[in-house]
Formats: C-alpha cells, structure tokens, sequence
C-alpha cells in the first residue's frame, strides 16, 4: 500500500534514503525509509512506514509519524533484497562511532552497500586545511626588531 505523504505526495512501497537537516546543528542526519515493512521488520505493520537510522547509541526504528522529524527522500534503494542482508549485519555491529559507524555510514551501507560518509571526509578536510594554515601562519611569523 502506497503512502500518502503530508506534503500529499503519494510514495510507492520500498526502500528510501533520507536525510533531515537540524537548525541546531550543521551537519545532515541520514536514515532508511521503509514503506510496506520491505525490510521485514518484526515489530513493523505494513501500513505505516518505519524509518531506520544509526544514532547514539545504536541503531534504531521508529515509525515514520512519531519520529518528529522532517525526512527528505534523496534517493530510491533499488537493491531491496541486498539491503535486506545488509541490515542483518548492520545488526551484528550496531553501537554508533563518529567516524566508521555513523548515521550517513549506516544508511550509505544500505543503499549501495558501502559505508562513506562525505560529510565526516569534508569535516576533516576543513580542520586539516585550518590546520596547515595556522602552521604555515606560525612560520611566516617573524621576530621583533631589537
């Protein structure tokens, strides 16, 4: 059964990548959208879709509607099956980690089966890029004229 968004958007049953900005915070939060229970989720019923998503300190899953959260579909997960399995290993290491098991980690891996995270990469870039300029700063730096 399809789901009828609050926007009025119809959504056909399967797997979403989503994402949600917070204001409190710069960076995106990643998650799974599951409409029609594709993930075979035990507590799930099949009318009401489940979001899943890697937050301190586990992974999660809350439904859709009590999740008070704005999710934007970014992407259709066209493996469903593979998905599927890599949920079950998902499961196996589900304690959260900044930087190999984070939230766009997590639903990066189960979209496409790889666990990446452009956000942290860019992060880290900026503070490597902030340091080489604060180095090459304390260098160009020269004494005061006696």
């Amino acid at each position: 059964m399809p789901y009828c968004a609050l926007s009025g958007q119809i959504v056909p049953n399967g797997l979403y990548l989503v994402e949600q900005e917070n204001p409190q915070k710069v960076v995106k939060h990643f998650g799974v959208l599951d409409i029609g229970n594709v993930l075979s989720l035990a507590e799930a019923e099949p009318w009401r879709p489940v979001v899943v998503d890697q937050a301190p300190p586990q992974l999660r899953s809350q439904w859709l509607d009590e999740s008070r959260a704005n999710w934007k579909i970014i992407g259709k997960i066209v493996d469903e099956v593979g998905a599927r399995a890599r949920l079950r290993e998902a499961e196996c290491n589900p304690l959260y980690d900044l930087f190999g098991n984070n939230c766009e980690h997590f639903a990066n891996f189960m979209a496409n089966g790889q666990r990446s995270s452009p956000q942290l990469f860019a992060g880290l870039m900026l503070v490597a890029a902030a340091i080489g300029v604060y180095a090459l700063a304390k260098q160009r730096t020269l004494p005061l004229a006696r």
